[in-house]
């Protein structure tokens, strides 16, 4: 006589058959049970636990993962909404998790500016890429990062909310100019290499341009949240080839 465990059966179940049938026969002299209940026990002790069992309901997320939902968050709500509540389901996991590795809501924005500091990406876009074949390709590239902070006139306004408590907390505060820094350091290694590739002119100062770049962004961006005229990306895109047209080459087209 011979016994097997299906795969399908639960390995609770299965436990369960085996112990109350194994230590029920095994005392009495009874081979066909016996074989039974030692199948029975051997089939629950070797078989592997289902993928989901004794694993958390829901994923965990690693830092980066936290720090995108985040970002997807603040593009659809504005700082009196962002809650741990609404992170946590955009992320996939529960709020507590959130609270128990980053403790408040505070401290995850935190943690969220520190690593936008640290590695120039803030959670939306590739941080910009100093090594390409067409270093003005690169900047120009930069007005979609600002223009997705003003798809709609309402979007902007919660950005230029977000953008007020970066400025009122010093944390924020710190690592918004840590991040500032360090793009405006791109800007003068991308010029530095348009004019080295004879995209930009030989005699163009480097690090006064790159000042111009980031005042321009920054300021179109502002200044479209006023006028409203046109959308946001075709008003960044021409006031910085208006910044850049007295350097450009002549005879240089410009790359699609």
């Amino acid at each position: 006589m011979s016994f097997s465990v299906t795969s399908t059966m639960s390995p609770r179940l299965a436990g369960i058959m085996a112990s109350a049938a194994y230590f029920a026969v095994m005392m009495r002299d009874v081979s066909p049970c016996r074989k039974i209940a030692s199948a029975l026990f051997r089939s629950a002790c070797q078989r592997k636990p289902y993928n989901n069992e004794m694993s958390p309901r829901r994923r965990k997320a690693e830092d980066v993962d936290v720090f995108a939902a985040l970002v997807r968050v603040m593009l659809r709500c504005g700082p009196a909404e962002l809650t741990l509540r609404a992170i946590a389901a955009e992320a996939g996991v529960t709020a507590g998790a959130l609270v128990q590795r980053f403790g408040s809501n505070r401290e995850l924005l935190h943690a969220h500016a520190r690593h936008g500091a640290s590695t120039g990406d803030i959670g939306f876009g590739a941080p910009l890429d100093a090594r390409t074949a067409s270093p003005l390709q690169a900047v120009r590239a930069a007005t979609a990062v600002h223009a997705r902070l003003a798809e709609s006139p309402r979007a902007a306004l919660r950005n230029l909310a977000y953008l007020q408590n970066d400025l009122a907390d010093p944390v924020l505060r710190r690592h918004l100019l840590r991040l500032k820094r360090a793009a405006r350091a791109r800007y003068e290694q991308l010029v530095a290499d348009a004019v080295s590739v004879g995209e930009l002119r030989a005699d163009t100062d480097v690090r006064a341009l790159a000042r111009m770049i980031e005042v321009t962004l920054d300021g179109s961006f502002l200044a479209w949240t006023l006028y409203r005229e046109g959308s946001a990306a075709e008003r960044l895109r021409d006031d910085l080839e208006a910044t850049l047209r007295p350097y450009l080459v002549r005879g240089v087209k410009r790359r699609s």
